[in-house]
């Protein structure tokens, strides 16, 4: 099917979540320049009586905010949050961004000229809160959640108005993205996604079940990866609240590595699926958000003794030996 992309506008308040390092980047006139180092937030965050970074007319800084996990290749992009300057004059504001686990992941005073703008990148899938707050006592909090973080290329840009308000809208390509799911999973309820098709004509294999669930009374945001060999097969981000659940079926026979992750606590769990766990067994892995917002995850399977294929089309039984007489003989 061929698809198309094309610029959407609208306009967000949305949520988001995880830690990080900031990266700092140049500033030029009438373009952007993306910043190469790392720095620490110590380094890199203002404190209250610094003087603002200042952006000449029309220019751009680039600032950067990651831990990595959206740097490797696979099926999510980053999310490109954009402070602008709207009005014919200078403007001061402070840029806060804080995760899913309240933590401050960038905050930085600037001075806008007309037209100058400050493009921020999420390099880290979480849930994030943005504070835009003007020296003139204006403030504006936007939400930027998982959904933002998919195979589109996403800006939200936040633009200063010249009756000192503070308009946010999100423009983004429109491609479908195979693999990539966000959702929430409300309480009791459950979601189910299958990977592949089993194209072998081997009856005897049975696919194998990925189990991810939420047994607490809290809801958390979980992400859970599935890569073969050769790339990243399934992105999903779920919001699961108490006791949902959501099923992820592996149809095809390979080697498997499951990455988990809960974004609110930063807790990792990972798990690998051989092909040779395809058989006539049920085989599945329980991927389980513990109190506190822990994983616990582990692989379990029948344990029958499995015919190979070949052999399968040989196999008599004592019905087929039996020698059927006459009752009158």
């Amino acid at each position: 099917m061929e698809r198309r992309a094309f610029l959407g506008t609208v306009g967000i308040a949305l949520s988001a979540a995880v830690g990080g390092c900031t990266a700092r980047g140049g500033e030029e006139n009438g373009s952007e320049q993306t910043g190469t180092g790392t720095m620490t937030d110590e380094d890199d965050n203002q404190t209250s009586g610094e003087s603002p970074t200042q952006v000449s007319g029309s220019g751009t800084v680039s600032r950067t905010v990651s831990d990595g996990s959206l740097s490797e290749p696979g099926l999510r992009k980053p999310h490109r949050l954009q402070f602008k300057n709207a009005t014919d004059d200078s403007q001061v504001g402070t840029l806060q961004i804080r995760g899913s686990d309240d933590e401050t992941r960038f905050e930085e005073q600037f001075e806008l000229a007309s037209d100058a703008s400050v493009s921020v990148i999420l390099t880290a899938l979480d849930r994030y809160e943005a504070t835009i707050s003007l020296a003139s006592g204006t403030s504006k909090t936007v939400e930027l959640g998982p959904e933002l973080f998919d195979c589109n290329t996403t800006t939200t840009t936040a633009a200063i108005q010249s009756d000192g308000t503070v308009d946010v809208m999100t423009a983004s390509t429109r491609m479908a993205c195979p693999g990539v799911v966000t959702d929430t999973v409300p309480a009791g309820e459950s979601r189910a996604e299958r990977i592949g098709e089993d194209t072998t004509e081997d009856t005897s294999r049975k696919p194998h079940a990925v189990l991810l669930g939420n047994p607490t009374d809290e809801t958390w945001t979980a992400r859970l990866r599935v890569a073969d060999d050769e790339r990243v097969r399934f992105d999903g981000v779920y919001t699961v609240e108490p006791e949902a659940n959501v099923r992820v079926v592996l149809a095809e026979p390979a080697d498997y590595q499951l990455d988990a992750s809960v974004l609110e606590t930063g807790a990792e769990a990972t798990e690998s699926v051989g092909a040779d766990q395809f058989d006539c067994n049920s085989s599945s892995t329980s991927v389980s958000v513990t109190d506190g917002g822990e994983l616990k995850i582990a692989s379990i399977s029948t344990l029958m003794a499995c015919v190979p294929p070949e052999e399968a089309g040989n196999e008599t039984t004592d019905a087929d030996n039996e020698t059927v007489t006459d009752a009158d003989n």
